[in-house]
């Protein structure tokens, strides 16, 4: 843990971690000298955000410098890449991958595999998730929609609400009217958290609504800071609980939080699938424990918990 005494800039900068990344290499020779200064006297509760940070920090570093190596010995979920070899993680990879890669050599392309969402997924679909490719809209939406019916499974049917990611492009075009009754039988503010998958100048992202800190979080793995999306959905937030209530929203304004300290993707492709996995892990309530390395796997994954209309 970082001491009082660091000189580390991320500790000058409110403990931001992208000016560490923003030394790379110096940071990563300076990690000796910063965590042997003293405690910071702060109590384990204060520690574990900054611990979680850490961790992030860290996995991105291993992306962005070739020697260097980051270790947290937590256990992974299933199909994440094996760091040790572990030969019971890849034996379950390579069953899930096998499973994928018969359905999409065995099928027609324009079957239907499964149904979730309002969509018929088919190969052509899945087939999007594999390899350098943009996951589409559809297999974006069913993702979020596993991702709600996992966090209703634990707890309770107002604990997530996902949108669809037409619900931003139209409302930015078109304005509330247009996707009023989208929601005419969901009360958004019964949620815990709320979805909203961004398609933005070509790049998804993911806003959530946090209903309960009053709170839209936006996530990133570009890092950038689409100021325009949280404006547009915190006057959707007015607009709806002024026609469902009849009354002002209050707050009428709720903070705007983006998250830094992300894992980050290292290619034009990968962003679409870094919104699937934040969406878990948010609603799993685990850290992010995954780096742009492991994604050429988590792919497959994805693609086996769509063909199987499940997260595992």
């Amino acid at each position: 843990i970082l001491s009082a005494k660091s000189r580390c800039r991320c500790r000058a900068d409110s403990r931001n971690f992208e000016a560490c990344l923003d030394g790379r290499g110096a940071f990563v020779r300076a990690l000796p000298s910063i965590l042997a200064e003293a405690n910071t006297g702060r109590t384990m509760a204060d520690l574990l955000p900054l611990m979680k940070d850490c961790c992030v920090a860290l996995q991105r570093l291993e992306d962005t410098c070739p020697d260097f190596r980051y270790r947290n010995g937590t256990t992974k979920r299933p199909a994440s890449p094996s760091e040790n070899g572990d030969a019971e993680e890849d034996d379950e990879f390579g069953s899930m991958r096998k499973r994928v890669k018969y359905v999409l050599l065995n099928e027609k392309a324009g079957r239907s595999l499964s149904r979730k969402a309002g969509y018929n997924v088919t190969v052509e679909d899945v087939q999007t998730v594999l390899r350098r490719n943009w996951l589409n809209d559809v297999v974006i939406d069913v993702y979020m929609q596993l991702v709600a019916e996992m966090a209703q499974e634990k707890g309770g049917a107002g604990s997530v609400h996902a949108l669809t990611t037409h619900f931003f492009s139209v409302l930015r075009s078109r304005g509330y009217k247009a996707i009023q009754k989208w929601t005419e039988n969901v009360d958004l503010f019964s949620y815990r958290l709320v979805l909203v998958p961004v398609h933005d100048l070509d790049h998804w992202s993911l806003a959530v609504l946090n209903v309960e800190a009053k709170q839209i979080d936006f996530y990133d793995s570009m890092g950038r800071r689409n100021e325009d999306c949280c404006r547009m959905l915190m006057d959707y937030l007015r607009r709806e609980h002024r026609h469902k209530t009849g009354r002002k929203l209050v707050p009428d304004m709720w903070d705007h939080n983006f998250v830094r300290n992300v894992p980050m993707q290292t290619n034009t492709y990968d962003c679409g699938a870094f919104v699937c996995l934040y969406a878990e892990c948010l609603v799993r309530g685990i850290p992010f424990e995954f780096s742009s390395r492991d994604l050429p796997k988590l792919r497959y994954r994805i693609a086996y918990e769509i063909l199987q209309g499940r997260l595992l």
